[in-house]
């Protein structure tokens, strides 16, 4: 399962968030990078808890703000969500619920079954 961060106003790509949950910033070692220089080496960090996805900003110079809030702890992520991350703007999207075929029922159909239904 994976969320994505859908850049807002640039032509850049879409940001792919595993559930092991992502660092942000323009270092390196960053698992998603934005080279910039209004985003600070280590920016936020994205994660997938049991309650859900949230984001925590790591002391960054121009801050994480989640739909204009800024954020000074732990905030909780949902579907539509505007992140930003300095001069950046994300919408944050969950993932599609996949169909779950399992749950369907089936049953044998006999031809003579078809053909009374027919009738």
């Amino acid at each position: 399962m994976t969320a994505r961060l859908i850049p807002i106003h640039t032509g850049d790509v879409d940001r792919t968030v595993s559930t092991e949950g992502a660092v942000l910033g323009r270092g390196h070692d960053c698992a998603i990078r934005i080279v910039h220089e209004s985003v600070s080496r280590h920016h936020a960090r994205i994660d997938h808890t049991p309650e859900g996805w949230q984001i925590a900003d790591l002391q960054s110079r121009n801050g994480t703000f989640v739909n204009h809030i800024p954020v000074f702890d732990v905030v909780p992520l949902r579907d539509g969500d505007m992140v930003e991350i300095g001069d950046f703007q994300f919408t944050f999207r969950l993932p599609e619920p996949e169909d779950d075929l399992s749950q369907i029922k089936t049953r044998k159909v006999s031809a003579k079954d078809r053909r009374a239904k027919k009738r």
